[in-house]
């Protein structure tokens, strides 16, 4: 009867263990099962996120496109009709007359626009041009208006009195504004290191300044340039016709500032600077 007892009790803690075997292996199927529909779930949450994010960046760009095509319809309009012009406008009009002679790299480049008071309360609009911050030249370079009948004109000159000239007709239009053509800015000749050649011709050309002719110079007057004491000197020479010779008349020299300077052929201590910028 023990036996039988103990038996039982053995075959109750067999299925006890079984049972409890079952329930751990059931509660490990279950997280897995949560961590798998926890995983799907994000997925889903990201990719419901990023088609959100897709329809707000469409719905972004069909607005843009939308307001691009609004702009350009009241550009258009506009356009027709230069009387309605806003003030803005017009000064986004002078802007692009006043663009076509003014290079990007240019002093220049940051021109100053602003509105101005004038005509005496004639409804117009007026801009005016003035120079970049810290260019030190006058506050106002030149005079815009929208005129009566719908025309960009121009003040030639900036006086109470002067005419107006219509330099375009149609919104933004520049292609009647005249191109103002530049000479090629010249380098700067170094003073200080001049050739032979270049020292005489400066003295030449000062000559000229002075009243003295091109032709003058070339059939009556020689020039020779040396090296004298350290510096560069110019000798000028008359024809002395009658006896077949060259008289000294004048002496030059270029100082150590690089200076032109003007001697006296009877004191060779007695100089004086006549030339500060070389003359080409």
């Amino acid at each position: 009867m023990k036996r039988h007892i103990k038996l039982m009790g053995l075959l109750a803690m067999g299925v006890s263990l079984t049972a409890c075997g079952t329930k751990e292996v059931k509660s490990n199927k279950e997280i897995k099962k949560t961590e798998t529909e926890t995983r799907v779930k994000q997925t889903l949450e990201q990719s419901e996120s990023i088609e959100k994010s897709e329809k707000v960046a469409k719905s972004k760009s069909k607005e843009e496109t939308q307001e691009s095509t609004v702009d350009s319809k009241e550009l258009e309009a506009t356009s027709s009709d230069t009387k309605s012009l806003t003030k803005e406008q017009v000064m986004q009009w002078v802007r692009a007359v006043v663009d076509v002679n003014v290079k990007p790299d240019s002093e220049m480049a940051n021109y100053k626009l602003r509105f101005e008071e004038m005509g005496n309360g004639d409804g117009l609009t007026y801009v005016a041009v003035g120079p970049p911050e810290g260019v030190q030249i006058d506050n106002t370079l030149a005079i815009y208006r929208l005129n009566g009948e719908g025309k960009l004109q121009q003040a030639q000159g900036l006086g109470p009195m002067a005419e107006w000239k219509t330099i375009s007709e149609e919104f933004m239009d520049t292609s009647k504004i005249e191109v103002i053509k530049r000479e090629a800015k010249k380098e700067k000749v170094d003073t200080k290191s001049l050739t032979n050649d270049q020292a005489i011709d400066w003295v030449k050309h000062y000559l000229v300044q002075n009243g003295a002719t091109i032709e003058e110079l070339n059939e009556e007057v020689g020039f020779k340039a040396d090296m004298v004491d350290g510096y560069l000197q110019v000798s000028e020479y008359h024809q002395n016709t009658p006896f077949g010779s060259r008289t000294l008349s004048y002496i030059y020299r270029i100082n150590a500032e690089g200076e032109l300077e003007e001697g006296s052929i009877y004191n060779s201590d007695d100089w004086h600077v006549i030339s500060t910028e070389y003359i080409d």
